[in-house]
């Protein structure tokens, strides 16, 4: 299992690359992927070594979801991880761009860090243009939207575009889908993350003076 990981980190262990994670491991990484490191070790060693821990009713809530994916989608991944290889499409798509001037020819401005619902802006005269960048890491594969990203798409339309980077292992190529909210049919899932909590009582606020 541990090499099921490996494709999705940037080291140089090479893994299961041959094909998508389980539904149980992608599972496991879409819960996880928003920890750090330090608060991942955190709930792995509450887990292993805290029998207090798995006795709380917050410990269902964290291993349920990824059991029973396994038993629902045995063989179906459709879970798509953010990591290395959405920064590594994202880094091809600006010099792509840089170089093709396209899916539009204009000033094209990074928006990534300002949660808009689109990865890049691009300005052409008075008119906007907005893209949405998803990598794979080899030629096949789906892809998946956020809520607001979704949402952004469907008030964009055809202003609106997915640039899909495809293999990026080996030669990646670009692909462009305008107005994805009207030319796509996705199916939408609800998920919830784990996130860890240092939790400081009443009794204890109250005696420091």
């Amino acid at each position: 299992m541990r090499d099921e990981f490996d494709p999705i980190h940037d080291n140089q262990r090479v893994g299961w690359y041959q094909r998508p994670l389980r539904p149980s491991r992608a599972k496991v990484v879409e819960q996880f992927q928003d920890l750090g490191e330090e608060e991942l070790r955190d709930v792995v060693l509450e887990i292993l070594m805290n029998p207090e821990f798995r006795e709380t009713e917050d410990f269902p809530d964290i291993v349920g979801p990824i059991a029973q994916t396994e038993k629902r989608r045995k063989g179906k991944s459709i879970f798509i991880i953010r990591g290395p290889t959405g920064r590594k499409a994202e880094d091809f798509f600006v010099n792509y761009h840089r170089t093709n001037r396209l899916p539009h020819p204009g000033l094209l401005e990074d928006r990534r860090d300002k949660g808009c619902g689109y990865d890049f802006s691009i300005t052409d005269g008075s008119r906007h243009y907005f893209v949405e960048v998803k990598g794979l890491d080899k030629d096949v594969g789906g892809i998946a939207f956020t809520s607001k990203e979704w949402d952004v798409a469907r008030q964009k339309g055809c202003d609106y575009y997915l640039a899909i980077v495809r293999n990026l292992s080996a030669n990646p190529q670009v692909q462009f889908i305008r107005d994805p909210a009207n030319n796509l049919n996705p199916r939408k899932g609800i998920f919830t993350t784990v996130q860890v909590q240092w939790y400081v009582g009443d009794a204890e606020l109250s005696s420091v003076r």
